[in-house]
């Protein structure tokens, strides 16, 4: 086939790529339009409050003023849905910690209030997107009313994370582009390191990733300019293949080689190389048409490179589709092949496509249980890409997959730590410690938390952590060091002083997920000029300098939660050394005093809990059994392996994995395979 013919086609085909994706999307992803159910009467009401009619009116009344003003974020498949509203009885929203039984300082609900007036100091912003101009103060006093009067639980009430009342339910589930990350790994599996890199000036154009892969964002189809991005791609791939004998023979078959290929000379392709392209068998009506364009005449070799170019442009490529059999599960439901099951475990496990013994399961029939699921999964998370996404999850939630500014520190404070390389050496043993605990260790989260064991080869991670360079066994880290929330990584700063702010927000959002909002420039530039004279700095400690510097209102509704946090960790210098004290630098870098450190805190875990801690240990300690801390994790896991965030409906999956992370008997490998291996994988919620 002449180029020429070839460059239409491509320029057809990128058309029908841009036609077809989005109405692939649109049947996939039809969700429908929030309606709302009209006022809630006393007959939707829980028994609970059967014998007390007042109490039956006032929660009434509190459920119409959240139907209106909240419901329409928090709820399942709203922007705020992993914090459901539309729930049936008082004691749901109490062991929810949405409300405090006649205490409004301490229920969320009312202290996030636009109207609130009261002494907690939390972000008072809610309700949000326009529903703020219909929620008036006599709709704040009815919520205030509600809790006021309502009977206090047991004391030491512990409050469940994850209400699980319907394990029939799951979120929405959308189709998704592949990413950056997951098209490089499925061409580098497809077709091998060498040919990737023939075409890396190519693959070097694709767009870098730059939203939240946990928000779904990155939903939003390519741009046309995208498309031919991966046209020329595909074709340059196409021609690496097609020009290579060995290469060329090893897709094709051998009969490819020849001067006059036979007809059925595609076939081998099309049963076979093209199955991993598309990750299913090929229709009938896709061989046809492959079979007519190798047979239409010209040169052979030209119509074979149009063909794989022509799949690797296919949505059925570039998209996770998911259709569904024709037997539906519901109305609301689709029920997914055994190759789309196929492909979800493979892009959630291990980011790229199925391997040989995952689409052979599936044309086996042996991915239609549970049981099934889990054989493939735990040989997939023991693969080398399985492992290192296990590797990427956990060091992406400890902060431990990079480190801020340590190039920028001078000498006097380094006092002979070389920082040549030294943040590559510390993500590096980060790394190294989480697959050493996970895999070698069958350790569970209170072992990835409290392992004192060391994995640092470089001389100058081996100085900070107090041991001599691991050459074969693990070494032991000194002090009151442990786990992986008490790594370098993580405490890194690019000034001589700790960055408390940092990390108190970093903990508290992706640790405890608490809500930590972006400040706004005005109140960043107020807090950053509010400082110290230079003189009253350089006789200050950190601790008391950020204090001053964070002590208006408008800083303290989030620094009351992200300072104390910080605190607890300031016996870490800004390359992770432990210290007893603090030595002050002036800005030339000058050694200036030593001032003593003060741990000790009370850190705000959540709206009605504080915890009294001596330092970061107790914290951490905190993390491994508390709810906040396990429940945390559970959401972390599962934003990262589903790619999107958890809703209401999600609450009996999530739960279960909380128990195994919990369980110090249970390796955390368990909780991750939860994830991912349980009944809703069958199933696609429209």
């Amino acid at each position: 086939m002449p180029l020429g013919r070839f460059k239409k086609l491509r320029i057809s085909y990128l058309f029908a790529c841009i036609i077809a994706l989005p109405l692939l999307f649109f049947f996939n992803n039809c969700t429908g339009s929030f309606e709302a159910a009209g006022p809630l009467t006393a007959k939707d009401l829980s028994s609970e409050l059967a014998d007390d009619p007042q109490a039956l009116t006032r929660f009434a009344k509190a459920q119409n003023v959240m139907q209106k003003s909240c419901n329409q974020c928090h709820q399942a498949g709203g922007s705020a849905g992993h914090k459901s509203f539309t729930l049936t009885s008082q004691s749901d929203f109490v062991t929810a910690g949405l409300v405090a039984p006649g205490n409004i300082d301490a229920s969320p609900l009312i202290t996030r209030s636009i109207h609130y007036t009261g002494s907690a100091t939390l972000l008072r912003n809610m309700p949000q997107g326009g529903y703020e101009v219909g929620y008036t103060q006599a709709d704040h006093d009815t919520l205030v009313d509600w809790v006021l009067n309502m009977v206090k639980p047991p004391a030491n009430t512990v409050v469940d994370q994850f209400i699980c009342t319907d394990d029939t339910q799951s979120s929405v589930t959308k189709s998704l582009v592949l990413s950056k990350l997951q098209y490089m790994n499925a061409m580098e599996d497809l077709f091998g390191n060498t040919v990737l890199q023939g075409a890396m000036a190519e693959l070097s154009t694709i767009p870098s990733e730059v939203n939240d892969p946990f928000t779904n964002e990155r939903l939003s189809l390519p741009q046309d300019s995208d498309m031919e991005t991966y046209a020329n791609i595909g074709y340059t791939i196409a021609g690496l293949v097609v020009n290579n004998k060995t290469r060329r023979e090893s897709i094709f078959g051998t009969c490819s080689t020849l001067n006059s290929p036979a007809t059925s000379c595609i076939d081998n392709y099309l049963n076979n190389f093209a199955t991993k392209i598309f990750r299913r068998p090929l229709t009938s009506a896709e061989k046809t048409f492959a079979k007519n364009l190798a047979n239409s005449g010209g040169i052979y070799l030209t119509n074979l490179e149009a063909i794989l170019a022509y799949h690797l442009m296919s949505p059925y490529f570039l998209a996770r589709v998911e259709i569904g059999t024709t037997s539906q599960s519901s109305a609301t439901r689709l029920k997914l092949t055994p190759h789309e099951v196929a492909t979800r475990i493979a892009f959630e496990v291990t980011d790229s496509i199925p391997d040989a013994q995952l689409l052979s399961a599936a044309n086996a029939g042996q991915l239609n249980t549970v049981s099934g699921i889990k054989t493939q999964e735990l040989r997939l998370l023991n693969t080398t890409r399985g492992k290192k996404k296990v590797v990427d999850s956990l060091t992406w939630w400890a902060q431990s997959d990079k480190t801020a500014g340590v190039q920028s520190l001078p000498s006097t404070f380094l006092n002979g730590i070389s920082i040549t390389n030294l943040d590559q050496a510390m993500t590096d043993e980060a790394r190294l410690f989480v697959e050493e605990v996970i895999y070698k260790d069958n350790g569970s989260f209170k072992d990835l938390l409290t392992s004192k064991k060391s994995m640092a080869k470089d001389p100058q991670v081996a100085s900070i952590y107090g041991h001599a360079p691991v050459t074969t066994t693990p070494a032991q880290m000194s002090g009151r060091r442990q786990g992986l929330l008490m790594r370098a990584p993580f405490m890194t700063w690019s000034n001589t002083r700790s960055s408390i702010i940092h990390r108190g927000v970093d903990f508290q959002k992706r640790i405890l997920c608490n809500d930590i909002p972006t400040p706004t420039v005005d109140v960043v530039d107020d807090r950053d000029l509010n400082v110290l004279p230079h003189n009253v700095f350089l006789n200050t400690s950190n601790r008391d300098a950020i204090t001053y510097q964070t002590a208006a209102p408008v800083c303290m509704s989030c620094h009351s939660m992200i300072n104390p946090v910080g605190f607890a960790f300031e016996n870490f210098d800004s390359i992770g050394r432990m210290r007893t004290t603090e030595k002050i630098f002036d800005t030339d870098g000058s050694y200036v005093r030593d001032i003593s450190i003060d741990t000790n805190t009370s850190i705000p875990i959540s709206q009605d809990n504080t915890l009294n801690v001596s330092d970061a240990v107790d914290l951490v300690n905190f993390v491994i059994t508390s709810q906040e801390g396990t429940a945390c994790l559970a959401r972390n896991m599962y934003r990262y392996y589903n790619e999107k965030k958890e809703a209401v409906e999600d609450s009996c999956e999530l739960k279960r994995a909380q128990s195994l992370i919990l369980d110090s008997s249970k390796p955390l490998i368990e909780a991750i395979a939860e994830t991912v291996a349980n009944e809703h994988i069958f199933e696609k919620v429209k």
